[in-house]
């Protein structure tokens, strides 16, 4: 078994009044990740059985230095997370090690 990379997990519920504004800046953070070069990877999902959060990201990064980038980066991405994180209902935000059965 080998790693080869990180995933953050940011899992959250929607609040029930949900702004355009809000809708624009998570939709603003999903092209900003998917268009990054440092995020190998995006994964969204939404609804589903299960669970205790409604909806997911998951973000498959090389190393921790980009983890601390995001969190404490001056950069659009961390920039645009910090501004709609609050306003969800519920959040949690994980990171991962991947895992490759050899």
């Amino acid at each position: 078994m080998t790693t080869s990379g990180y995933f953050i997990l940011i899992e959250f519920d929607w609040p029930s009044s949900i702004s355009k504004e809000l809708a624009t800046l998570v939709r603003k953070f999903h092209d900003l990740v998917t268009e990054a070069d440092w995020v190998d990877e995006t994964v969204a999902a939404s609804g589903g059985i299960g669970g205790e959060y409604n909806s997911i990201w998951i973000l498959h990064i090389e190393n921790y230095a980009i983890l601390d980038e995001f969190l404490n980066g001056k950069n659009p991405i961390a920039e645009n997370f910090n501004k709609w994180a609050d306003q969800m209902a519920k959040m949690r935000m994980s990171v991962k090690e991947q895992v490759k059965f050899l």
